[in-house]
This record gives C-alpha cells, structure tokens and sequence, in this order.
C-alpha cells in the first residue's frame, strides 16, 4: 500500500503528519511525493539549465510579452489574424500566462508553437532592423 499527498509538512512531516499516523496503522505502508510536484521541479531545473545555455532566455517572459503585445491592441489582433491566413493558419486567441498555474505552462507554450510561422512573421515584419537574432545598431 501507498500514499500519495502532496509535499506538504501536514502531510509528509516526521511530528503528527498524515504520513506518520498513516504508518502507525500499517507499518508497510510507503509514501510517494506529489508527483504533479515532482516532475514540476524537474521541469524548473531544466527550464533554469536551458535559460542559463541559452543567454538568459526566459520562455516565461516570452510568454507575457507576447500576450500583453497583443492583449490592448485590435490592430495587432487584426493583423495577426492576416497573418495567420497568409501563413495558411487557424487564428487562435493567445492565451494569458499566470505563473502560479505552473501545470498549464505547457498549453501555453502549445499555444505559442502552434501559432509560430505567423507569430515569426508578424514580429518580423514588425521588427526589420532585427534579423536572426542581432539588432543592427541604428545611428543616433
């Protein structure tokens, strides 16, 4: 037998936790951590390992910035919709990152893949003097 709780000291505690009266009924009984939690710190390692390979890439931020682009402005909406259709592309709505909802971040880098040939094209359409990856520096 198991017992699955999450990570918390009520829960998984050497003093009066769940886990400890739980063993005081059967002795054979083991604990399993959350595992929601577990692999969501296996994912914050990685994601810290791949920002430090990649010069401080934050995909959290890439994903606010690109909702709060578009969250104010109908013009932007209407001309990602185009570019959607040039792309030969469904439009969908981008959806806003809330880091506390850390087990939805992959429905929001899905979201943002999934629309990548049009969102790649509307920021380089937007943004000429930036071309793979270096910003040309503008004279004063």
């Amino acid at each position: 037998m198991s017992l699955g709780v999450d990570n918390t000291s009520v829960n998984v505690g050497k003093h009066r936790s769940l886990f400890v009266e739980a063993k005081k009924l059967n002795p054979h009984i083991m604990l399993m951590g959350c595992p929601c939690h577990i692999a969501h710190n296996t994912a914050a390692k990685a994601t810290d390992a791949f920002e430090n390979c990649v010069n401080g890439f934050d995909i959290k931020e890439l994903l606010v910035d690109v909702y709060f682009h578009f969250d104010y402005s109908s013009k932007r909406n209407n001309l990602l919709v185009e570019f959607c259709q040039f792309c030969d592309q469904e439009y969908h709505r981008i959806i806003k990152f809330h880091s506390v909802r850390w087990l939805g971040l992959s429905t929001y880098i899905g979201r943002i893949l999934l629309m990548f040939p049009s969102l790649q094209s509307y920021f380089l359409t937007q943004n000429p003097e930036v071309r793979d990856g270096e910003r040309e520096i503008q004279p004063a």
